[in-house]
Formats: C-alpha cells, structure tokens, sequence
C-alpha cells in the first residue's frame, strides 16, 4: 500500500517532498554498487518535457533544460536554444526539490515552476506571473501572490497544461494561471483568463482543507485530502471529475465518492484522464480513454471510476499518465503500458501489458512520459526513446527526428559546444582500397569532416574529400555519429591519413596525422608489374612514356612512366585481370595494345609490349594462318585504317614476307582499294600457295606511287596437326564456393620441334576461339620436351554466384617468333565445391529443370568408390551456373562436387566440366545429379546420371575415324565438286559399320565452330552396339573449296558453300533448297548429341 502520511508543519520539507513523489530513484550508495561511474550531482532524479522543451532536475538538487528557448523557458537568462544540458540560473543557487513544466501550447504557456527546500517557489518562461502583467522571462523569479508577497512555506507543486498549484503546509492549495475550465478551482472561472494566485475551494467557497496530495491534469486538477477523499475541478468534457456520468464542468472542488478511501492520485498535465490507489487495493481510472489509455479495454471514455483488472495498488511504485497512454511502474521493477503511443512503445495495446527495454543494463527505478517522450531511469542513468525533433528533447544532445529504443541521456553538466575533430575508429585497407571509418566526438559543431591521404613525404594530397555531417536524421541509428568513406583504385604506395572537421562558418579544428606509428599505410597488393615497351617498327625501347594499367574489376587506374630501357615498374599491385594502354610523350595513345590484358598474380609480373605508330595498322586478324597440307591458304583477314596518314592511301596490300620482312612471290595476294570513312575492313583471301620461305603475311599501303609497310603481320604456321595443343583440364583444389585456386594442366603438341613455348590466358568468347581478342595474358611456359605441362595461378580467385565473366582458359603453342598458334585450346574450368553441407539457395524455378537424356559423363577412373572424368550437357538459357552433386538413392542430396559456371556470352546453358580422377564418392551416393542454378534459385529437377560399382557412369564409350566418311570398311573422302544431292548422301550416318579406324586424338567440339579435320564418330553403348554420327562437316578438299574459312567450318559456311560454289552464285531450285534444309537440319541434329558427350581417349 502507499504511504502518505499526515502533512505537519514540523516534517521537513525535504524529505516531505520526497515522500509526496512517490517514485523514489535509486541512491547514490545503490548507484555505485551498480558501477555506475555518474557523479550524484550529474545524475537524473526527474525528467519532464514541454511543448518543445525539457527540464530535468538532478540527485543534488540542480535544474537542467534544454530544447527551444523562445521565451526564456530554459531559464539560464537567454532566449537561446540549446540541444544539451544548460544549467538554470535561479538567484542564491538553492536546492531543489521539485518542479513542473506547463504541457499546453493552447495559450503559449511555455513556463516552468520549482520548489526549493526552503519551501520557496520560483517560475520562468512566458505567462508564469501571478500579479505581475503577462509576459517573458528568461530568468526565474519567486512566485508572488496577488499582493506581491512571496509564496513561502510550499511542500509541494503541480502544474498543468497551462496552470500551476503549490500545495501550503496548512493544507491548502494556491492555484494560478489559465483558468478557461475552472481548472484553477477557485470558483470563479469562466472563459479564458489568467487569474493569480488563489485558493482552490470546495462547495461552499471554502479554501479546501486537509489536502496531503495534489496533481494537475491537462485542464483539470485532483486533490487528495487526509481522510481518503479525492477531490476534482475543472474541466469535465471526458469525465475528468467522475460525477455520475455528467460531462459538467466545475471552478470548484468537488468530491468522488465511487473511489472509497484513496492512498494515491496519478494525472499529469498532458492527460485528460486519471488514477487512484485506494486503500483496499483496488486501482481505479476514470476519464478520456479513446485510445485505451486507462487499460480497461477499448471502451471509450470512462465517466465513473472503474476497477482495473490485474493491477493490485500496493504493487505499484508510480502511474504516469501522457496524453494518449500511461506508463506503469512496479515496486518490482516491472514496466506496463497501455493506449496508443504514436508508435512510441511500438505496438499498441488495450491493457496494460508487460514492456521490457533489453538496452538498460540495470533495473529500472523511475519512468516519466509525456506526449510523444519516455524517460527511463536506472541508477541516475537516463535513457530516453520517441520522438526528438529537432530541439533534442531526448537529451541525447544530438538532433534527430525520432528513436523507438531506449538511448542514453548525457550527463546533467556544462558540455562545450564547439568544433572538436574527429576520432579515427580504424583504417580498412583492401588492394587498392582504403576504407576510413570515424565517430563524432560529442558536442561537437562541425557541420563537414575533412579527409585527405597524402603519399608518405608527399606534401600535396593523393586524394582529399569533404563528406557532410548527418547533423538531422528521421529515424536514429547510433551509426549516425559514424561516417565510412572509401578511397578506391589509388595508386599503390605508402600512405598517411589527415582529419580535421570545419563548421559552415568556416570554423575548423586541429588536423591531426595518422601515419600508423610512422610506418604508414600499404596501399596495393603483393604484386610487381613490370612492363617493358618497345617500337613495333625499329624494336627499340620507347622511353618518356605512360603506361596505364586498369583493374578490369573496378575500372581504376595506376600508372608508370617508361625509363630509357622503356621499362615501366609497377609496386604494390593487387592481383586481377588489368587492361593495358601506352601513352607516348606526344600524348599520343597506342591503342595497338587494345584488347591485351594481363592476369596480374602475386610476386613478379612481366609483359612485353609493342607499340604501333599512329600511321601503321594495329594488327592484322587472325594474327596466325594455318597453311594447308596442299600448301595453300585462304580465308578471312581483317583489319582497321590507321589513325594517321590514312588521306594518303590508295590502296591496301596484302605480301607473303619471308623471315627478313621481304616481299615473298609473284605479288599481291590480295589487293584492297581504300574507302573513304570506312574504319574496319574484312576480306577473303584467294585459295593461294604459299612460297617455302615465307614466314607470314604483311599488310602495306600504296598511295598511287609508292608502298609503305603498315607494320601488321599474320605468321604462318606449318604442320597444324602436330603443332597444336590438343587435350587439355583444370583442376580446382578450392573446395570453399566461390573460391578458385586453379591448375591448368594440357598435353604437349605432338611435334615441338620449333615450338618454343605455350601460352596461356584467360578469355569470355570461347566460340570463336581463332585469335586473341578481349583475352588477359597469364604467363608464358617454356617447352623443355616434356608430355604434358601445368601451370598453377598464384591467387584465389573469387567468382560470385551466378556467372563468371571469364571462366575459360586458352592455351596455344608459341613459335621461335613469339606468335601464338591459330585454333587454340579451350578449357573451362569449374568451381570446386566438395563441401560436406548442400549447396545454399534461396528459391526453386522450374524453368530451370533438366532432362538427364541431354547430360553425359564419360568416366576415367577405374579405382572403385572412387569417380573422375568429362561431363557435358546443356540446359536453359536462363542457367548462369551448374552445381553436379551425388545423389542417394532416394534422390537427395549426398554430396557437392562442381558448380560450373556459364561463360559470359549468351544463348544455351552449356555445361563442359572435369572432375579430377581420384575423387571419393561418398558412402550412400549412387548417381550424380546436375542443377542448373541462376544466381542463388535452383531448378526443381535435376539430370540424373546413375553410377556403376567402379563409380562411373555406364555411358557409351566414343571411338572414332580419320577423315571423311564410312562405307562399309572402307574410308570414303567426299571429292571436290560433290553436288547437293551427293553431299545430302554423304551427311547420311552410316549405323551399322563395322570398321574401328582410329582413335580419337582430342579437341573440344561446339555445334557452332567445328574445328580442323572432319571426323566420323563411333559411340559404342554399353551392351556393344555402334552407332556412327557425323561430328565434322568437309574434308580438307571441299574446305580449300571455301574462300576466306580456312580451317573453320560453320553452319552459315556450309549455306555459303552449298549457294556460291555448288550452285554457281545462283538461288536454288525449289527441290535444291529442300535439300539443303534438310542438310543443315540432319547436321545439327548429329552434331548435337556428339560435341556435348565427346571425349578423347
């Protein structure tokens, strides 16, 4: 039960005061066994806020306020406002007891009343006179009566939303202010008025006597009197004055019989309602409840008292009424609440229910509330949550909209406000990025943070930036004090960070350096470049140069001069794909180099690079020609005008040049006229036999009289079938997803006489795999004469789910010229993700189903439980990536092994991928299983290749012909000059045959690109049947045949052989052109389930 003893002159007014609150807060000795390091003189005893101001009054007796100052109502003697604690200055520094705030901006009553120990009262703000005329004051002055004579001998205030009360230690109440309801009680208000002092009386215009308790609501006020009467006045529109269901005001008092004998009253000056303990333990609210403020349910407003359920009063520490909810406090520490909060307390609620605040560390010793604002307190500590605006109500001392989580209150003392730096909270540095992180150091007024790297020793900065403080934001975060900037793709090297803040006015602070203990900060990564530069024309080094490099992944640059040996150095590199361009000290940009990258890896990193001068070609395409066992070439070359000198040409010519750049038989092979405004240019080489001593083919220009080399070659490369790379896989040892750490491993050319080396890079457009374009240049590997060669790249790579954008790696020979073999070798490589838990995703689509007949593993590993070998097949185009896992028996999931991904280009899903012989089938696995994924939704049926004992799939194995096609055993070439009807014959399968003529000896087939000689495959299933399918189109003869194709032959080349030689560049009857439907139909309907499952033994 509440206590409240009998009010007698000689009870001390401190400690009456004390006693008449109610919600006594946690003692200092408490405070500190709590660990709370607060001082007492800076820790929170009350908090009230006002229409747009706050006042808070500490352990010692000090009052605190902050938020708008318009008329004084901070109380420091100025109308300045302020979003931290400023101390009132109220004359001879007494201590203070108690103290109020007006809550109504109905009348501008933006005014504070205090009580002293002394029992003196004080008030400040606009409109707090009793006799004086109304007005500002920005000072506080004593209350004085209507006589001018000081209030004295005051146990305790109240104060409204526009009035205030002052309980006398005989028992009375004075009341002053507005008096538009009667809520001054003193019998005589009617309409607005601002009355002064005077005694609230009862009935008989008596001064009320016996009052031990007093509380003023929103326009209407409760007293509390010896025996257990509550007495009320004022207002009565919500049934503030519980008369039997009467909504008639009052200017006097009047009592409330339903309550019985009452311990405590509850109202405050935001609400229109009110609550009282009785005796007997009940608890009963009465008056405005539209928003179940009351806890009694929805209900509406409540004109008599009713009992609440579940509430016992002598559990209760305090109830705080705010305008459209009630915070309840136990003697326990338990938090209740109920009403609609303006999102406040979250959710809202009906009846009082149970509010936990995890932020606090302590027990909760006191709760305030107003209209849109919780003060918490615990252990002096405030925290506060809702809605800031932007005068800081919260006394956070920052000026944010609104919180909805408890956040501690500053301290009850002096803070400077002026321009304090900032703190550095850590430097992130990642390759070439530097992420900087800082926190505002409080009370501080900077309105921008200023930023700058300096190279160490450098008196300039690299890079300097001025970011904006989030002086004001809508919702807080406790990140708003921290800004995060990021310096990205700076130049490696050794750096140093300044910070200093400034204001709008120009104000700034102190900078302070950071150089990490003087050792600075690395910026880069654990590679050196060096780039070596010379004259494509004279071979000699091009000195005074700019080379750039540019991270493919972040398009930043880094850039070095050339020195005389035309050596460009580059330190501190990341590792990464980097494009590569020079600049000449006439600036003028080389862009022979355009589409040359480089694969930087940790450690040393060479590249050499030829310039093109601006008036020469850049290249010629393919920079390598096959020549033909018959001696000949033909096919397509391109090229691109100069940059310079083009006005003077005439003409363009295309030489055989034997090893000394000299013209090599009869003439020109080709001749071009040039044309005006055209910028690429691409030609079909006659069928032309090649001189014995030519080595490539130059391009020159002839301007009417005279030619002029343009610089460009394509080299000559004899013996293709011997000289090229033709088995190749790569191997990731990674088993994280996502992560690569990749081996290529290929078979060495059969014949390495003049073969100096293989080279190897990375490309995205393995379909046209002729001639470097777009490719990024890994390492050079010299050929010793071994059988097979691997290279493992030094850095992980990391390839986000979904596609990879380079995910294929060429590999070709290199001859004693340095030029890269035509018809390179590609090889994908896959995400190893023989990880023990299943792959992750986030949605299933079945437009991304398989069928299992469109997928085939043809396996290399005989050890049983263990698998190893070549899978193909093709999904959707809407696949980016593959994940094979092992499947039990049920078809769930028992293992991943690969995720494969698709390479950057569009059309069908095609899946190419090894796994590495010796990897271990997992105990309950009995097939793999193949899901196509895109990004992280998966299909909802996979292909489904069962496994045998050994652990390889029972597919068919491919055995397979030379040249041409099968008749019976015999080996029949298709002849030049076959018609349609003999070519349609030719393209038929021939199932049944018997001969097995030759090994397959390896290349990778594609159904748009069939490459080098024209097989016949065999496809033996596993019960020893044969089929025969035609896996390449012509034979070397019919190709000779095809101007320009060389030794590519495509579908589109076969309608251009079939209309411009067959049929003599004339259309084809109707019956010719059904057969040559027919024939592309029959051709991709054969190659199709070939060149997925093809493999070479």
């Amino acid at each position: 039960m509440f206590s409240i003893p009998m009010r007698k002159w000689t009870c001390r007014l401190l400690v009456c005061a004390l006693l008449v609150s109610l919600a006594l807060p946690m003692s200092t000795t408490q405070a500190a066994a709590s660990g709370n390091p607060v001082e007492p003189q800076y820790q929170y005893k009350k908090v009230l806020a006002g229409p747009d101001f706050t006042v808070a009054l500490s352990q010692t007796g000090t009052l605190w306020a902050w938020g708008n100052n318009d008329f004084g109502q901070l109380g420091d003697g100025t109308t300045e406002p302020s979003v931290v604690p400023v101390r009132v200055s109220i004359p001879g520094d007494p201590v203070i007891v108690d103290f109020g705030v007006s809550t109504g901006s109905d009348y501008q009553q933006y005014f504070v009343v205090a009580l002293d120990e002394d029992g003196h009262v004080w008030h400040w703000g606009r409109y707090p006179a009793l006799s004086e005329p109304a007005g500002d004051f920005p000072s506080p002055v004593k209350v004085t009566d209507a006589g001018g004579t000081e209030l004295s001998g005051i146990q305790a205030i109240a104060v409204g939303g526009s009035f205030a009360y002052a309980l006398t230690f005989d028992n009375r109440v004075y009341s002053w202010g507005v008096d538009y309801n009667g809520e001054l009680g003193q019998g005589t208000g009617s309409g607005y008025a601002f009355a002064d002092a005077g005694f609230v009386v009862d009935e008989s215009a008596d001064p009320l006597q016996h009052v031990v308790q007093i509380a003023a609501g929103r326009t209407f006020g409760l007293a509390l009197t010896e025996d257990g009467t509550v007495y009320a006045w004022g207002s009565n529109k919500e049934g503030q004055l519980a008369r039997d269901g009467s909504i008639t005001s009052s200017n006097h008092a009047v009592d409330i019989p339903a309550l019985g004998q009452a311990d405590a009253i509850f109202t405050s000056g935001y609400s229109r309602f009110a609550f009282a303990a009785t005796v007997s333990g009940a608890v009963y609210g009465w008056g405005e409840n539209k928003s179940d403020n009351l806890g009694t349910g929805p209900n509406g407003d409540l004109r008599t008292p009713v009992v609440i359920d579940g509430l016992h009063a002598g559990d209760i520490r305090t109830i705080r009424p705010a305008g459209t909810f009630t915070m309840l406090l136990k003697k326990d520490g338990t938090l209740l609440s109920s009403g609609f909060s303006s999102n406040v307390l979250g959710s809202n609620s009906t009846t009082f229910e149970t509010r936990h605040y995890d932020e606090i560390p302590g027990p909760i010793d006191d709760v305030f509330v107003s209209y849109y604002q919780v003060y918490l307190l615990s252990g002096g500590t405030g925290w506060a949550l809702g809605w800031n605006e932007d005068t800081g109500l919260l006394g956070t001392g920052h000026d944010f909209y609104r919180v909805f989580t408890p956040v501690p209150m500053v301290e009850l003392r002096e803070h400077e406000l002026t321009v304090h730096n900032v703190d550095l909270l850590d430097i992130d540095i990642s390759f070439n990025n530097v992420t900087v992180r800082t926190k505002d150091r409080p009370f501080s007024t900077h309105a921008f943070i200023h930023l700058a790297l300096y190279r160490q020793g450098e008196e300039e900065p690299e890079e300097a930036v001025m970011l904006e403080r989030s002086m004001y934001s809508y919702d807080y975060d406790p990140s708003d004090s921290i800004k995060e900037h990021s310096f990205e793709d700076l130049p490696p090297g050794i750096y140093e960070l300044e910070l200093y803040t400034s204001t709008d006015d120009g104000q700034e602070s102190e900078p302070e350096r950071h150089d990490n203990g003087g050792a600075g900060y690395a910026v880069g990564g654990n590679a050196n470049v060096t780039v070596r530069v010379t004259s494509r024309r004279d071979g000699q080094p091009v000195a005074g140069g700019l080379v750039r490099l540019v991270d493919k992944n972040t398009n930043g640059a880094i850039f070095a001069s050339t020195d005389e040996e035309g050596t460009a150095a580059f330190a501190h590199v990341k590792h990464g794909l980097y494009a590569i361009f020079f600049e000449d000290d006439e600036s003028n940009v080389y862009h022979a180099i355009e589409g040359l990258g480089l694969y930087v890896q940790d450690g040393d990193n060479q590249f050499d690079l030829k310039t093109a001068p601006r008036d020469e070609v850049l290249a010629l395409w393919p920079e390598a020609l096959f020549v033909q066992e018959s001696g000949k070439i033909a096919g397509s070359v391109s090229w691109r005008s100069p940059a310079a000198g083009v006005e003077e040409i005439e003409q363009f010519r295309l030489y055989f040049v034997d090893s000394a750049g000299q013209p090599s038989g009869s003439g020109p092979l080709l001749a071009v006229d040039k044309v005006d405004g055209l910028y690429q240019y691409s030609h079909q080489i006659p069928e032309t036999a090649v001189p014995d001593e030519a080595v490539a083919v130059a391009i020159v220009a002839f301007d009417g009289s005279a030619e002029r080399s343009l610089g460009a070659k394509s080299q000559l490369w004899r013996n293709p079938e011997t000289r090229l790379v033709t088995e190749s896989y790569v191997i990731d040892t990674n088993t994280a997803p996502e992560e690569l750490d990749l081996t290529i491993h290929w078979k060495a050319s059969q014949d390495e006489s003049g073969i100096v080396g293989y080279q190897l890079s990375m490309d995205y457009r393995p379909e046209d795999p002729v001639h470097l374009h777009g490719s990024y240049y890994i390492a050079s590997i010299p050929a010793n004469g071994q059988a097979s060669y691997s290279y493992a790249l030094k850095n992980s790579m990391h390839v986000p789910t979904g596609m990879a954008l380079h995910s294929y790696f060429l590999v070709g020979s290199t001859n004693e010229e340095r030029s890269v073999s035509p018809g390179l070798l590609v090889t994908a490589f896959a995400d190893n993700v023989s990880a023990e838990t299943e792959l992750p995703y986030t949605g299933q689509d079945p437009d991304l189903n398989l069928d299992s007949a469109d997928f085939h593993f043809f396996g290399t590993e005989n050890a049983a439980g263990f698998i190893g070998g070549r899978m193909s097949g093709t999904g959707p185009e809407t696949a980016t990536s593959f994940d094979i896992v092992f499947l039990d028996a049920d078809g769930q999931y028992a293992g991943s092994l690969l995720r494969v991904y698709k390479n950057f280009s569009d059309g069908p899903g095609y899946l190419n991928a090894f796994i590495p012989s010796g990897t271990p089938v997992p105990q309950g696995a009995v097939a793999l299983g193949v899901y196509a994924r895109n990004g992280n939704t998966i299909g909802l049926v996979p292909a489904v290749l069962p496994l045998d004992g050994g652990g390889s799939p029972p597919l068919p194995r491919l055995l397979a012909t030379a040249i041409g096609r099968i008749d019976g055993n015999e080996i029949q070439f298709i002849p030049e000059g076959t018609t349609v009807s003999e070519l349609l014959d030719a393209l038929q399968s021939s199932a049944g045959a018997t001969a097995v003529v030759k090994d397959i000896l390896g290349t990778t087939l594609n159904p748009q690109n069939i490459l080098l000689d024209d097989y016949f495959v065999r496809v033996q299933d596993p019960q020893g049947n044969f089929t025969d399918y035609i896996v390449k189109l012509l034979n070397n003869s019919l190709k000779n045949r095809l101007p320009g194709f060389g030794q590519r032959i495509s579908v589109g080349h076969l309608v251009h052989y079939v209309n411009f030689i067959l049929l003599g560049d004339r259309q084809p009857e109707e019956d010719e052109a059904e057969e040559l439907g027919g024939i592309i139909d029959g051709l991709l309907e054969r190659i199709e389930p070939i060149w997925q499952s093809i493999v070479w033994k």
